[in-house]
C-alpha cells in the first residue's frame, strides 16, 4: 500500500509537469497565432492601402481625362460661336460697304461723274462734291480699317 501513494504522488507530478508543458505549448501556441494575426492584419492593411491608392490615381487620371474633354468641348461651342459671328460681322460689313458705295453713286449722277473726271463741274458742285468725296473717303478708310482689324482678330484666334 505504501508503494501506492508513492507511486500516485510520482504519477500526480509526473501529470502536472505533462499538464504544465502542454499549458506552456499552448501558451506558446497562442502567441504564434497572435503574432500571425497582427502580422495578417499588417499585411491586409497594406493591401488594402495600395487598392485606396491605385483608386486614387484612378480616379485622378479619369478626372483628368474628363476635364479635358470637357475643355475640348467648350473650345468646340465657343470657336463654332465665335466663328458665327465672324461670319455676321463680314457679312454686316460687305452690306454696309455695299450700300456706302450704293449711296456714293447714287448722290452723283454720271453727268456730275463725268464732270468730276472731265473737271468742268461749276465751281460751288465742285466744293459740294469734294466734302461729300473727301466724307465718304473717311468713311471709306473706317470701313477697311474696321475691315482688316476684323481679319487681323481673326488670324490671331485661328494661329
Amino acid at each position: 500500500m505504501g508503494n501506492y501513494w508513492i507511486d500516485r504522488a510520482a504519477l500526480k507530478a509526473e501529470y502536472e509537469r505533462k499538464y504544465d508543458a502542454q499549458v506552456s505549448k499552448i501558451r506558446e501556441v497562442e502567441h504564434r497565432v497572435e503574432e500571425s494575426r497582427v502580422e495578417h492584419e499588417k499585411i491586409l492593411e497594406e493591401g488594402f492601402q495600395e487598392a485606396y491608392e491605385a483608386i486614387q490615381v484612378d480616379l485622378y487620371y479619369q478626372f483628368d481625362k474628363r476635364c479635358k474633354e470637357f475643355q475640348d468641348f467648350i473650345v468646340q461651342k465657343v470657336d463654332k460661336f465665335l466663328d458665327e459671328e465672324w461670319k455676321k460681322i463680314v457679312e454686316a460689313g460687305n452690306q454696309e460697304l455695299t450700300e456706302k458705295f450704293a449711296a456714293w453713286r447714287a448722290a452723283l449722277s454720271a453727268c456730275e461723274m463725268v464732270d468730276l473726271a472731265v473737271g468742268e463741274a461749276p465751281q460751288a458742285d465742285v466744293k459740294a462734291l469734294e466734302a461729300r468725296i473727301v466724307r465718304l473717303s473717311v468713311e471709306n478708310q473706317k470701313l477697311r480699317e474696321l475691315f482688316l482689324l476684323q481679319v487681323g482678330e481673326k488670324n490671331e484666334r485661328d494661329s
